[in-house]
């Protein structure tokens, strides 16, 4: 009797046991589960002008979808690369290293400054990390013929992962030619500081340049730390109709420019990138021939409802209007939403997902990328000098 009631018991506290292990196991089911939940690192430099548009923009996509893509939950990890005014090589690669090593980091952001993106790619590329920049513009970074080693040296897997929503600065130079010939210009003298960006831009303007009929009557290098009055003197006895300058190092940029304004030369001045440096200061009050070309396109000079709509809402949101960067990063993290929509949500799978990405519709226009992660998309606007500000004055998009 004793032992069929020790028996019962038994039986009684296995049933109860079990009962308990099923209602924690539906408890534990209906809690938030933490393997659905990935973050984007996003690495930019918070001391740059342009950084704050960015990360309100990549918060802004989240925001619209309350944080979520198909069944992950995505946060956001702000890093920042930048040490003093200037982006840090240093902290770049740590923002890399810091992402690659967080399982549950499976998309990257960034950086900013194509120099930056030298440095976190091969780190990113080994973890096998999806990597969206709006802004860098190098064209060596995913093109051959541009520096040595390049584009190669920046996928040590020799699998591509980066893609740029922003058109290379192959384009800017002959988006300026175009716009010279555009404007009636008939003769040019082309200058460069030796820098890679400069000299890489002012080659692609000068072919382009000469392609419209436009006569060059110089081009060269001119030294950084010391325009010499020959050379000014030379370029205003030569009285072209523009100048145009390419440039890494604004101080000689600046010194080139005064230095022709001393001397009386009127004419058009024009480069590559010249907005949000410290040239901008060294323009001549009133002087309203100073254009320059950038990558992308401001929102409120798109002409569809996708930019339309987000202009309203950044600036209900933010009080002011948002800048072209700001564009590229909203519509990155847009493009970023929906590679994780569609994945495992493993790294493996968000690459792989957005590898697949077709027609996407986005602020731009339809969006797609080549084989080597390059924006199918020509888009470089031209602004001129004005009243204290730069003013839009068009985008260049055929015959690049």
């Amino acid at each position: 009797m004793i032992m069929l009631l020790n028996s019962i018991n038994y039986k009684r506290v296995f049933v109860l046991g079990l009962l308990i292990l099923i209602i924690l196991s539906v408890f534990y089911v209906m809690q938030p589960d933490e393997q659905k939940v990935v973050t984007v690192a996003a690495s930019i430099p918070h001391t740059a002008s342009q950084a704050k548009g960015q990360i309100r923009a990549l918060k802004l996509a989240l925001s619209e979808v309350e944080n979520k893509a198909g069944e992950y939950n995505v946060r956001l990890l702000d890093l920042d690369d930048s040490a003093g005014d200037s982006w840090s090589a240093d902290l770049e690669e740590a923002n890399a290293v810091s992402a690659a090593k967080r399982t549950d980091v499976v998309a990257y952001y960034g950086p900013f400054n194509s120099g930056a993106a030298k440095i976190s790619m091969p780190i990113l590329n080994r973890a096998r990390m999806l990597q969206v920049s709006g802004t860098v513009t190098w064209p060596g970074l995913t093109k051959p013929g541009y520096a040595a080693g390049e584009p190669m040296r920046f996928y040590p897997t020799g699998d591509r992962h980066f893609y740029r929503v922003a058109p290379t600065d192959a384009l800017q130079g002959p988006a300026g030619a175009l716009f010279l010939h555009s404007i009636g210009i008939r003769s040019v003298v082309i200058l460069n500081d030796g820098g890679v960006f400069g000299a890489g831009a002012s080659r692609l303007f000068e072919s382009k340049v000469r392609d419209t009929g436009i006569e060059v009557l110089m081009s060269g290098a001119f030294q950084v730390e010391r325009i010499t009055p020959m050379l000014i003197k030379d370029i205003v006895t030569l009285n072209p109709d523009a100048v145009y300058a390419g440039a890494d190092d604004t101080v000689g940029l600046a010194d080139l420019y005064v230095g022709l304004r001393d001397a009386g030369y009127t004419g058009v001045f024009l480069g590559p990138e010249f907005r949000g440096t410290d040239f901008e200061k060294m323009i001549v009050q009133g002087d309203r021939n100073v254009y320059t070309t950038s990558p992308g396109v401001a929102a409120r000079n798109q002409k569809n409802i996708k930019a339309a709509q987000f202009l309203q809402l950044y600036s209900t949101v933010y009080h002011e209007e948002p800048d072209a960067y700001a564009l590229a990063a909203y519509e990155s993290m847009r493009l970023i939403l929906q590679a994780i929509a569609q994945s495992d949500g493993t790294r493996a799978g968000v690459l792989a997902s957005f590898r697949n990405i077709k027609d996407f519709d986005s602020a731009f226009g339809v969006v797609n990328f080549d084989t080597r992660g390059d924006i199918e998309l020509n888009m470089i606007s031209i602004f001129n000098y004005a009243n204290g500000n730069w003013e839009f004055v068009r985008l260049i998009q055929d015959n690049l």
